[in-house]
This record gives C-alpha cells, structure tokens and sequence, in this order.
C-alpha cells in the first residue's frame, strides 16, 4: 500500500515544487475592527457590530500552483465559522467566498483548486469574522502552500474528515463526498481496492503455492467499505461535537437564537410582541416550503394559516379586517406603499398596512 501510494506522489506531485507563501499581518489592510498587526500575527478586535475583516492586496502567485490555504489562530477562537474571501483581476469587483464548515478550530486547512473561482491572478485575499462586538481573534498564520506530497494528504485529509452543514436531508441522506476536496473518497478506495486486488492475483499466479481464495477477496472488499463507513462515522463524530458546543448547557430560547433558523425566530417573535389579540388570524406566504412552514410553526399557538400546495393566501372573500399576513420571500404577493394594498399574482387588491418589516420579511395587517 504505501509503495503504491509513494508511486502515486510522484506522477501527480510536480517535480518543481515551489516554496509556501506566507501572508504577514504587516502587509494586512483592516476592512472591519480595529487590528494590532505588528510581532508577526494579526490581533483583530470586532467593532461594535461583532465584524472584523482583514485582507492581503499584494498577491503574486500562481493559483494553479497554490491550491491549498492554511490559517491557524491563538488564543479565543472566533464566535462564528469564518468566511475566507478572494477577489480575481478578470472577475473586476465581484468577490468569492467560502464559509468554514462546522465550528472554527485552531487550524483549518482548504483546498481551493476545487472552486472554479479560484483562476486567474488574485488581487484581493482575506477573511471575515463575526462575534461578539469587542471580542478579540488572532490569526497565528495564514499561509498558500503548493501541492507537495505532505500538503496534499492533510489538505485530502481535512476535507474528508470536516463537518459538511446540516441541510433539510441530512437527517436520512449522507452526501459520501466532499465538494471541495482535491480527489473524493470513493474513487480513492476503489483503486486501492483495484490495487490490492490486482497484487492479490500476481502472488497467485507467479507463487503456486499460495492458493487462490474468495475469502481474500471478500475480506478484500470489506475492508473498503468499512474505511468508506469510518470516514463516515468520524464526520458524524465531528458533527456531534459541533453541534453540543454550540448548543450544550443552552436553554431553549438559546438554542433557537443560536441556530440556523436564528433570524425567523427572531422575527416571529417580534410578530407575536406586535400581535396582542389571542383570536388573530395570520396568514403566511412565502415561495420556500421550508421558511413557509418554519415561520407558520414558530407562530403557534396563534390560529396560522399556511398553505403548501394551493395559492398562499385563500380567496379575498375569506379575508377580514384585523387579519395579519407574513410575507417572506414571495413573489406571488406584493405591497404597494402608496395605495397601501397588497396585490396577488391574480391582480387582487387587498387593504392592507405595513406594520414592520425585517431582513427576513414583513407583517401587514388588513384594514
């Protein structure tokens, strides 16, 4: 095994491997917070929004050269998952971004060759950090390295074994990839299995006294599959301890504010603050099923409508004054301010005031 992993090296790893570039906190432009860059590593301390930005301008490289970034920190971690961002001469002022999955730990490493944004010749590269306002990160290191046989198996490495977000499937489906890694783990196992299996014949054919056995070859399989389903079960692991730092020893409402549906929580409690009568009725539109049906949930035990399949909103003559209706995200409805109407996608005009609005959406009442 390790002979055919060194033979693999050598073919796929470049025989002039340049030096890694480090990006010193001197050369550092402050965007967000205010910084302390000297003794080697960027002390940043978040402003009064919980934001911190620190980018490097003065980028010569070969992206194509340089495809794993490597930061560590010292000290506090940040509240949140950092956001690494890059900016390409050919692409003018729009920026690329990539959050770290899962919590943030001392070290991280990416591979950015797997993002079809990562070409061309950087002109902007940074980070972008949330917390809590006043709090203070310190990035160690932040270094480019090349693909080096070294390089490439913790880069390969970290990106198997790293937490991939929880999305609605994630409680029944497992993705078996990771979207940024260098190679994929199956494809990986399989032509180590096609490898071993390969040597297991050649000893049987040029070694007669060693017998040929299916025993060999379904232990051949097993052991794939179980290093497949390890690989599994550690991200899981890693996903578990994500999951109870972020939300051991937290009450209810904590865990709600700390999670992914922290800004519809916070939305809908207003809406339950503003809405004072027990008898309201209020009705949720919203073209995502999920935001629809969350929004619809974090109301109760008010009386909520909220419809899946049909129109969000039922027929006019069903609607009275007093009823209240949540707009997230829907095109089927709009607000015209002036005439204080709420137009459906019929062309139905229905009486209505803004009562607030929010980044997540807007409560009116009918009138």
């Amino acid at each position: 095994m390790a002979a055919w992993l060194c033979l693999y090296f050598a073919i796929v790893s470049p025989g002039d491997t340049p030096p890694a570039i480090r990006l010193g906190a001197a050369a550092a432009r402050v965007d967000a917070g205010t910084a302390d860059l000297g003794g080697g590593s960027a002390r940043l301390t978040l402003d009064t929004a919980g934001l911190g930005v620190l980018a490097w301008t003065r980028i010569d490289l070969d992206p194509l050269r340089y495809p794993v970034l490597y930061f560590a920190f010292r000290g506090p971690l940040p509240t949140n998952s950092p956001v690494v961002f890059w900016r390409f001469a050919n692409a003018g002022q729009d920026l690329s971004h990539y959050r770290v999955p899962g919590v943030t730990r001392a070290s991280h490493w990416l591979s950015l060759s797997a993002a079809p944004e990562w070409r061309g010749r950087p002109v902007e590269l940074g980070f972008i950090f949330e917390g809590r306002p006043g709090q203070q990160v310190t990035l160690e290191s932040v270094q480019l390295l090349p693909l080096t046989p070294g390089y490439r198996v913790r880069a390969i490495l970290a990106d198997w074994l790293a937490p991939l977000s929880w999305d609605h499937a994630s409680i029944n489906r497992n993705a078996g990839d990771s979207p940024r890694a260098l190679t994929q783990p199956v494809p990986v196992i399989a032509a180590l299995l096609g490898l071993s299996l390969c040597c297991y014949a050649v000893l049987v054919r040029t070694r007669p006294r060693i017998p040929f056995d299916w025993g060999i070859v379904a232990g051949v399989f097993l052991v794939g599959w179980i290093g497949l389903d390890l690989l599994w079960q550690l991200r899981v692991l890693g996903q578990l301890g994500d999951t109870r730092i972020q939300y051991a020893g937290r009450s209810t409402a904590e865990k709600l504010a700390a999670g992914p549906d922290a800004a519809l929580v916070e939305f809908t409690a207003d809406i339950k603050h503003r809405v004072t009568s027990a008898d309201a009725r209020i009705f949720v539109g919203s073209d995502d099923d999920y935001t629809g049906m969350r929004s619809a949930y974090y109301l109760y035990p008010y009386n909520v409508y909220w419809s899946r399949h049909d129109e969000q909103l039922p027929a006019p003559g069903y609607l009275r004054p007093g009823d209240y209706i949540v707009l997230l995200s829907s095109t089927y409805l709009r607000f015209e301010e002036q005439g204080r109407v709420l137009v459906t996608g019929a062309g139905e005009r229905i009486p209505a005031e803004r009562v607030t609005s929010g980044a997540v959406g807007s409560l009116f009442r009918l009138y």
